[in-house]
């Protein structure tokens, strides 16, 4: 006997307990049932999605993650360290950019102080 064939031989009375409880017991159960089901799409997304081509375009994901990843220490993660020269280099230019605006600071006001025109280019 199916689910439904056995609900429809329930009298409405019990029906109605049924929703009843179901209803009062609901604030126990529902976090419970919606975690769960929460948990149940991640794993199947981290399984779908494991060599997604979006993951393939940052540097380091070209091949198959299984083989060429490790979780060792000893390991250079081409990624990590992709981004980390790109922000080495990043500050280095905003640094020698702000050195360079000081000292062509200092040069116009010692020029200025001698009555001489401004440096505005010195390349």
């Amino acid at each position: 006997m199916k689910f439904k064939e056995w609900l429809q031989t329930l009298p409405a009375e019990q029906l109605d307990e049924f929703a009843a409880t179901a209803t009062a017991t609901s604030p126990i159960w529902l976090p419970k049932a919606l975690a769960a089901i929460g948990a149940a799409g991640t794993l199947y997304n981290m399984t779908r999605k494991k060599d997604s081509p979006g993951q393939m375009k940052l540097p380091g994901f070209e091949g198959d993650k299984k083989k060429e990843t490790s979780w060792g220490h000893n390991v250079v993660d081409k990624t990590r360290e992709f981004f980390k020269n790109r922000r080495t280099a990043a500050k280095t230019k905003k640094v020698n950019q702000a050195l360079s605006d000081r000292a062509k600071a200092i040069e116009n006001a010692k020029r200025k102080d001698r009555g001489e025109g401004e440096v505005t280019n010195r390349d």
